[in-house]
């Protein structure tokens, strides 16, 4: 009786991290993809799919700033490789041109026990 109920309590802890790793956050709505990042020269790309190819990439500078310009309309992911839950999805509208930065995105590292990162309008 007690291996049937740690293997249930074995199945169910992994289902919910499973779970926990496959649901996005709600993506951000955006007419341009260009910010600031934590690191400087570090690799940034857009993606269709969390784990697909990359539509697009960037290398942040110095101060860690990166755009992309000529991206698809849709919903995308922005994704920093190399980080466990490391990308953060957007929705990209009416595409507006790489020279208009109007509303930069910022991209930090997560905190505490999770890692990855947190796309957002505020620097914090």
């Amino acid at each position: 009786m007690k291996v049937l109920a740690l293997s249930l309590a074995a199945v169910t802890l992994s289902s919910i991290s499973i779970f926990a790793e496959t649901i996005d956050p709600p993506p951000l709505k955006v007419h341009q993809v260009c910010g600031q990042a934590f690191a400087a020269n570090a690799k940034i790309e857009i993606r269709k799919e969390p784990l697909g190819e990359a539509v697009a990439t960037a290398i942040t500078d110095e101060p860690g700033e990166f755009s992309f310009s000529e991206l698809p309309a849709g919903r995308l992911h922005m994704v920093m490789p190399g980080l466990a839950m490391h990308w953060y999805p957007i929705e990209l509208s009416k595409p507006l041109a790489a020279s208009t930065h109007k509303k930069p995105l910022f991209i930090r590292p997560m905190t505490g026990s999770e890692s990855g990162i947190i796309v957002s309008f505020k620097r914090e």
